[in-house]
Order: structure tokens, then C-alpha cells, then sequence
């Protein structure tokens, strides 16, 4: 018995972003533009320790935020996100004004799959949800040892449909080259934007994701 048989096949489904990306690469600096671009966004956050999420901003426009503590979405917590999810479908359901986007950002050391995993697997959450893609922040200037080191790092990289290159700005011309090198390795048909000095157009970060569509 198929249980997706009695849902309706018009049933909307909410867009869905994940923000991964190594310690210090950017990715709640990306996340912060993301919200001030697209306010009306449902916010899940899964960190080790304190985020650095803008909290005015998260008033400012009453961003639904669900942070999960204690571990990361690959291992401990991984099976809270389900249940998180439901909730702010059912939320979205009563009043689908309250947000009109799910934006998902990872522990710095988490690999994203078993996020996509959950996403894509899960009939209830796959037929009412709609994987835009995962993004990725990688910093120029990174130690070419995390890449040994972090395995996460090179998940986080290889399953990302789009990577933003931070911190350019600080990066040597053989830092960059390096960099470019690595991620021709390992994500040679990721979209790839340069984030310079931080700023990078919303816009652009929205409409670039397409793996997964």
C-alpha cells in the first residue's frame, strides 16, 4: 500500500534550503542575508554551542526558529528533525502565511546526507516538502589539513549543488588556486559564487540550488 496514494497530488510543498559549511566558513553570515533578503522563512539551526544568528532579526520579522542542541543532525539529534518538521508543517497548514520557506543550518561538523536522507525518503515529509538543493560555504583561506582531518568537510562539499566561496578577500593568489582546485575535485557541477567581503546577492543563492528539484 502506497501511503502517498491519499494525498491529494495537488498538495503544495514548502521549499527547503540547507546551509552547511566547515567552522568559521560563513554559513550563519550567509544564513543572516538570507533572512533580511527572505524574512518570511522558517529557521532550523543545529549547533554545538551558541549560534550567532541574529536574534533582532529574528524579531524583526517573527522568523519561526527551532534550535537543536546537544550534538548534530548526522548523529544525536537526527531524530528530532523529523518530528520538527511535521510540527512547522502543521503550523504552515493552519496558516501557510506563517513562513514560505525552511532554511536548514548545520553543525559546522555535520555531514548533510542523512538530512537530505530524511527529506528524500520520507514519504510524509517528501510530499510536503521540496529539497531546493543544499548550499555549501567553504573559506578560501581553510587549512588544506581539514579536508584530511574533518571528513564532514568533504561531504559537506561533495553533496552541495551550490558552494559559496568565502573569505576571498583574505585568500593569497595561491590559496585561491588551491581552493579552486580542491573543489574542482570534489564538486565539479556545483554552482560557484564568490562571496566578496560577505556580500553576496539573495537572490542569486535562491535561484542557483537544482540538484534535487
Amino acid at each position: 500500500f502506497d501511503r502517498l496514494s491519499s494525498i491529494p497530488k495537488t498538495i503544495p510543498r514548502i521549499p527547503v534550503f540547507i546551509i552547511s559549511g566547515f567552522l568559521g566558513s560563513g554559513k550563519t553570515t550567509l544564513l543572516n542575508r538570507l533572512l533580511s533578503h527572505a524574512p518570511k522563512s522558517a529557521v532550523i539551526i543545529n549547533e554545538f554551542g551558541t549560534t550567532a544568528i541574529d536574534q533582532q532579526l529574528l524579531r524583526e520579522h517573527q522568523v519561526p526558529l527551532s534550535t537543536l542542541v546537544g550534538g548534530c543532525l548526522c548523529c544525536q539529534v537526527r531524530g528530532s528533525l523529523a518530528p520538527i518538521l511535521k510540527n512547522l508543517r502543521m503550523a504552515w497548514d493552519a496558516d501557510n502565511s506563517y513562513f514560505e520557506r525552511v532554511i536548514i543550518e548545520t553543525s559546522g561538523v555535520a555531514n548533510p546526507e542523512p538530512v537530505l536522507d530524511i527529506l528524500l525518503r520520507d514519504r510524509w515529509l517528501a510530499a510536503r516538502y521540496s529539497l531546493q538543493g543544499a548550499i555549501a560555504t567553504v573559506s578560501a583561506i581553510m587549512n588544506e589539513q581539514n579536508f584530511e582531518q574533518f571528513p564532514e568537510v568533504v561531504a559537506q562539499i561533495a553533496w552541495a549543488d551550490t558552494v559559496v566561496l568565502t573569505q576571498t578577500d583574505l585568500a593569497q593568489a595561491w590559496q585561491q588556486k588551491q581552493i579552486q582546485a580542491k573543489l574542482d575535485q570534489l564538486a565539479p557541477t556545483a554552482t560557484r559564487l564568490i562571496a566578496l567581503q560577505g556580500a553576496i546577492d539573495p537572490d542569486v543563492i535562491l535561484n542557483a540550488t537544482k540538484k534535487f528539484r
